[in-house]
């Protein structure tokens, strides 16, 4: 399991995430299908955490995906486990709002930190 360290820190160094701080990129090896599995450990304080994806590991937009038909942002409020399944692609997480914001967030599967 890597753990993702702060925007243009060394990896597993800088890695409490706090408000309107973004991660370290990571990609998926996958070609078509695959998982990546996220945990997160620490305090929200009522920060969101948005996941971003982008093709070109540049222009980032929000990560939308489908369940129960209907397809919503990627978005967490909370300190929880989640699967990513797709192709490849380059992902990070955006920390908007909240106080007293401590979030590490761990990756496992397979992946690697860019």
């Amino acid at each position: 399991m890597l753990k993702l360290a702060k925007a243009n820190a060394a990896p597993e160094t800088d890695t409490a995430l706090t408000t309107n701080e973004y991660t370290r990129e990571f990609t998926s090896h996958f070609c078509r299908t695959g998982m990546i599995v996220v945990s997160f450990a620490g305090t929200f304080g009522g920060a969101t955490l948005t996941l971003e994806v982008s093709y070109d590991g540049a222009n980032f937009v929000t990560y939308a995906a489908e369940k129960d038909g209907s397809v919503a942002n990627v978005t967490f409020t909370e300190v929880q486990n989640f699967c990513i399944y797709g192709p490849s692609q380059v992902f990070r997480f955006h920390c908007t709002g909240g106080s007293g914001t401590d979030i590490d967030i761990f990756v496992s599967g397979d992946v690697s930190l860019m």
